[in-house]
Formats: C-alpha cells, sequence, structure tokens
C-alpha cells in the first residue's frame, strides 16, 4: 500500500466496510446481547485488540508499519457501523 492516507478516507471502502458491518449488526442482533455495554465491547473489542496487539508487536521487533492502524481505522467503522445498526433495530422495535 502506497497511498495509506487515500486508502483510509476512501469513500468507496468507508462504504464498503459500512455495509458489511450492516451484515454484521444482523449476526449481532442474533445473539441478543443486553445491556448495550456487553454489545458494544463484544463486538469492537476482540478485533480492536488483535490489530492493537499486531502492531505494538511488529513496532518491538523494529518494523512498525502503518498498515495496522489503518486496519483498525477500518475495523472500527465496521464495528461501529454493526453496533449502530443493532442499537438503531431496538429502538425501532420498543415502540
Amino acid at each position: 500500500m502506497d497511498d495509506i492516507g487515500g486508502r483510509i478516507l476512501n469513500p468507496v471502502v468507508m462504504g464498503t466496510l459500512a455495509l458489511a458491518g450492516l451484515a454484521y449488526g444482523r449476526v449481532l442482533w442474533s445473539l441478543n446481547l443486553r445491556p448495550t455495554t456487553i454489545l458494544v465491547v463484544t463486538a469492537i473489542a476482540p478485533g480492536a485488540i488483535f490489530l492493537l496487539t499486531m502492531w505494538l508487536i511488529r513496532a518491538a521487533q523494529g518494523t512498525p508499519s502503518i498498515i495496522w492502524p489503518a486496519l483498525l481505522i477500518d475495523f472500527t467503522v465496521y464495528a461501529t457501523s454493526g453496533v449502530l445498526a443493532v442499537l438503531i433495530a431496538r429502538r425501532r422495535t420498543k415502540r
């Protein structure tokens, strides 16, 4: 990847991740995780911890890379859109 900044800010990439996050939201909805804190931690923490750990290991080896933070941003967009989809669906089903 030569242009990491351009890739992160690319609207097509962000849109694709957000749409994939909606499918992830469907999976999260089927798990019926309550309360909201449990939903957020279950959805976001594992992938974020993995990517952050990989970046720290690479940095400790002396070869830090900008790719891992970019993937962390991508995963955050993906997981957050899934969580938001579940939260919106919960609000609509309460009515």
